[in-house]
């Protein structure tokens, strides 16, 4: 549990450092080593649940991992749209840019 908590402890430092990239980029320059780190934790992790298992299966691997993220990308794609349409009237001729764009994101 201790090695558990230490992950996610720089797991959220690397999110932390990224967050403060985007509010300032001038005075957090070296800050989005903040994605580094977390795709590092992330690689880590992964690699260690492969070799935990006796079998491997790359196909129902991949399979979960959609299964996690796809509903958070269908409810950005989704805020994105409803949010584009009502604060973006300005920018009509992007619509249909932006609706292949949703699209073909959600069909990945």
């Amino acid at each position: 549990m201790n090695k558990l908590l230490n992950i996610e402890f720089l797991r959220g430092f690397a999110v932390i450092l990224v967050f403060f990239f985007y509010y300032n980029q001038k005075l957090f320059s070296f800050f989005f080593v903040g994605v580094d780190i977390f795709f590092l934790f992330f690689g880590f992790l992964i690699t260690k649940s492969i070799f935990c298992k006796n079998e491997f299966n790359f196909f129902n691997f991949l399979l979960k991992i959609i299964k996690r993220i796809y509903f958070a990308l269908i409810f950005t794609l989704f805020l994105f749209f409803i949010f584009y349409f009502l604060f973006y009237k300005n920018y009509i001729d992007d619509y249909e840019n932006n609706l292949f764009s949703i699209i073909f994101t959600s069909a990945i």
